[in-house]
């Protein structure tokens, strides 16, 4: 049996679509959640670690939903600087005039660590054997559209999500937000109109014992 969850409904209703005709069960919630006892083989994350809010909770929840044996894998963004290129465009956000006054009241939801050390500890304290751990930088090219695009498919839904800020977001707010990213994408293109994005991932592979 698969089983893919999220806490999203909206995902989950993506996933739906994207999968019809496959043998595939959803269920809307978060890892944290998660009560599966010895119910799976195999466990994949794929870019959604750093949205825990507690990735230990998470973590230990995954080891119990294994039988002996079974493995995790996950890959995500590591690194307070995940990506650059994404900084570098929120920066020019944190000095507009049109937005600076807003941004300053944003909290940041993500989690991250700093090395591959870090990641394969927490994870050995929650009962696995870590196989390996890697953070690598990862690098595509794209159009600055796609580059947006690829910002607005993950990193936006923190950065203008009401939940992140103790003040009222606006109409005005978001309008700007998504103008001044965009324009700082165009500006990081080289001659031939492309952005090198560049992203420390964390790689690892655990087991259950």
């Amino acid at each position: 049996m698969v089983v893919g969850i999220d806490p999203s409904e909206g995902m989950i209703k993506e996933a739906v679509e994207k999968s019809k005709g496959l043998d595939i069960v959803y269920e809307i919630k978060s890892a944290e959640d998660m009560d599966y006892k010895e119910s799976f083989d195999v466990i994949f994350c794929n870019s959604a670690f750093q949205w825990f809010k507690d990735p230990e909770k998470a973590i230990k929840n995954c080891y119990r939903a294994l039988r002996k044996d079974g493995r995790i894998g996950i890959q995500a963004p590591a690194k307070k600087i995940y990506c650059p290129n994404f900084l570098e465009a929120i920066k020019v956000v944190k000095r507009d005039n049109r937005t600076k006054e807003v941004f300053a009241h944003f909290k940041e939801p993500w989690f991250f660590l700093e090395t591959a050390e870090e990641y394969k500890s927490l994870f050995e304290k929650c009962g696995f054997k870590v196989l390996f751990s890697k953070i690598e930088i990862i690098t595509t090219e794209h159009t600055s559209e796609e580059a947006f695009r690829i910002f607005s498919s993950g990193a936006i839904a923190g950065y203008l999500n009401q939940d992140y800020y103790d003040t009222k977001l606006t109409e005005e707010y978001i309008s700007a937000f998504k103008e001044i990213v965009k324009k700082a994408f165009e500006q990081q293109s080289d001659e031939k109109g492309i952005v090198k994005l560049k992203f420390n991932r964390i790689f690892l592979i655990a087991v259950k014992e």
